[in-house]
């Protein structure tokens, strides 16, 4: 199991969401939001959680 610790950017927590929700199942099977704001996503695999989290940093809906 592989897990990571992102911060969205500013205002974008929905289309962060919109595009991980299509991603449970497929690329990470959880990702939890926590009260300070941070998202910890969770992938079998450290190479499909750093794929994924590359994909959104390049939309711009992450701190990179």
């Amino acid at each position: 199991m592989a897990t990571t610790k992102v911060t969205p950017v500013p205002g974008k927590l929905p289309q962060l969401r919109a595009e991980l929700d299509p991603m449970l199942g497929k690329y990470i099977y959880q990702y939890t939001i926590n009260c300070d704001g941070t998202i910890i996503l969770a992938a079998v695999m450290n190479g499909i959680l750093t794929d994924v989290v590359r994909s959104l940093e390049r939309e711009k809906l992450i701190v990179g």
